[in-house]
């Protein structure tokens, strides 16, 4: 390192050195230029200021007097001319100042430093340093944040991801803190926070993050992201019919809020399983629909994500069977009509006939029965009138009580209707 002392004499030239910008923005540079007038043929030599003494940093091995420079401080130049070894005086000095933001304390200030350097681009980092490579902050990265999934609804007991997306520090490992409604309520090792939200966890978010091996260094607090979440919702199952015509099917529909997306839905039928049912098993024509073509009792819920989160089950719905009669059933109606009374009234004939011969058969048995019990009556009194045949009597009277017994007589529960008939009375009808 070297140190020069400059002297002016009245017969050298003096380089003159302007500068287009004496303040140098975050991550931006100046541009100042030397000068040797009137002559030509100059190449200039470049000094910055450093521990009060001004050391070269930079020499034009062109004709071109300009020069970019992105620290801060006092800058001076000078003319040479290389072959004869002249060198013109030095120009005044040229003060530029540099805007470096860094964090203190948690708070962002922005100060106009001289002797700073600060490094980077407008999309990075931006880290400026003192003369003494003394580390004074970091510029922030603008930060946001973002949620997967990112659904218009979020309901209670869904997980959910937030981010906080850091510009420009894709690749560097980071530790952010997270606050809702201004207070600090999570701290991640990294840039993520996954957590199931329930319906308190709404609220205005806000994170920021720092460097893992730079804690003086931290990004500024993002802008509030807004988190609504609803209670859990309950599956709506629809019908457009609930009897299943012969030989048809109804189409039940299975529906959850309609600001919400996403949804897959499942099917259930009152059996001894109580998984959902399969493509094997039902006809599903599209997400939400089913057509039915067994009666019973069914209901449906809707799921999304992974891992899968589940809405509350629906109503169930009893789906029936229309039984109709046939057409050739139905036609046999009048012929009944007219049949009916008819065979009715044979009936009626056959059951007067049926009582009348029934009738005429008892009136024959009656008569039987009288006949027999006078030719009895009559035997008896001549028994008594002739004293000489008593004998004869006797014998014939013996003979005949032998028939009588011999004779067969039907049996009264079976064919003839029976009346007492004493001996001398005589019945009447």
């Amino acid at each position: 390192m070297y140190q020069y002392i400059f002297s002016i004499t009245p017969d050298k030239p003096r380089a003159k050195l302007t500068a287009g910008s004496t303040t140098i923005p975050v991550g931006g540079s100046v541009t100042l230029s030397c000068s040797v007038e009137p002559s030509a043929g100059w190449k200039y030599r470049w000094f910055r200021k450093t521990s009060g003494s001004f050391v070269e940093f930079s020499t034009n091995k062109e004709e071109n007097g300009d020069i970019t420079v992105i620290q801060g401080g006092m800058y001076m130049c000078m003319g040479m001319r290389e072959k004869t070894d002249f060198y013109s005086d030095s120009s005044d000095e040229v003060t530029v100042q540099i805007n470096c933001k860094f964090n203190h304390f948690n708070y962002f200030v922005t100060i106009a430093f001289l002797n700073i350097t600060c490094t980077g681009t407008k999309t990075t980092n931006i880290t400026c340093f003192n003369d003494d490579s003394v580390h004074l902050g970091t510029v922030s990265n603008k930060v946001f944040v973002t949620r997967q999934p990112n659904r218009p609804q979020i309901f209670s007991d869904e997980t959910i991801t937030l981010t906080c997306e850091v510009q420009g520090g894709e690749t560097t490992e980071w530790t952010c803190e997270w606050k809702r409604t201004s207070t600090v309520i999570h701290k991640t090792n990294g840039k993520e926070w996954t957590f199931i939200v329930s319906e308190s966890s709404s609220g205005d978010y806000m994170c920021q993050c720092r460097k893992r091996d730079d804690w003086f260094s931290s990004t500024q607090w993002s802008e509030a992201f807004r988190l609504s979440v609803s209670s859990k919702p309950k599956a709506q199952l629809n019908s457009n019919s609930r009897e299943i015509p012969a030989g048809g099917s109804v189409t039940l529909t299975c529906t959850v809020t309609s600001s919400s997306s996403g949804w897959k839905y499942f099917w259930y039928k009152e059996r001894d399983s109580s998984e959902p049912l399969t493509g094997e098993e039902a006809d599903f024509p599209s997400n939400g629909q089913m057509n039915v073509s067994e009666e019973g009792l069914y209901w449906c819920r809707g799921g999304r994500g992974e891992p899968a989160y589940y809405t509350d089950y629906s109503d169930r719905i009893s789906i029936t069977k229309n039984v109709t009669v046939s057409s050739s059933a139905s036609s046999s109606f009048p012929a009944m009509f007219v049949v009916g009374p008819f065979v009715g009234i044979v009936l009626i004939i056959l059951l007067l006939l049926l009582w009348r011969y029934r009738l005429s058969k008892d009136l024959s048995c009656l008569r039987s029965l009288q006949s027999d019990s006078s030719s009895q009556r009559a035997a008896a009194t001549n028994h008594g009138a002739n004293e000489t045949e008593n004998h004869y009597r006797s014998l014939l009277h013996d003979e005949v009580v032998k028939y009588a017994k011999r004779r067969e007589r039907p049996h009264p529960e079976k064919s003839c209707l029976y009346v007492n008939v004493m001996p001398g009375i005589n019945s009447s009808t």
